[in-house]
């Protein structure tokens, strides 16, 4: 009984060791594509402003 127990406890272990692997990749995406936003949100910001200052000119 105690091998079918153990196989048992070991079986949810990796289960949620996988989860917690999924979770850690979701993240890691979410967070890439939200530092990619902020750059592209800025070369946008800095294009437009090096626009301005050349039409100074």
């Amino acid at each position: 009984m105690q091998g079918g127990l153990h196989g048992k406890t070991t079986s949810q272990i990796e289960e949620k060791e996988q989860q917690i692997t999924a979770r850690a990749e979701a993240v890691q995406g979410l967070r890439t594509r939200g530092i990619r936003s902020i750059m592209k949100a800025y070369v946008c910001v800095f294009v437009k402003n090096l626009k301005k200052i050349q039409s100074y000119n």
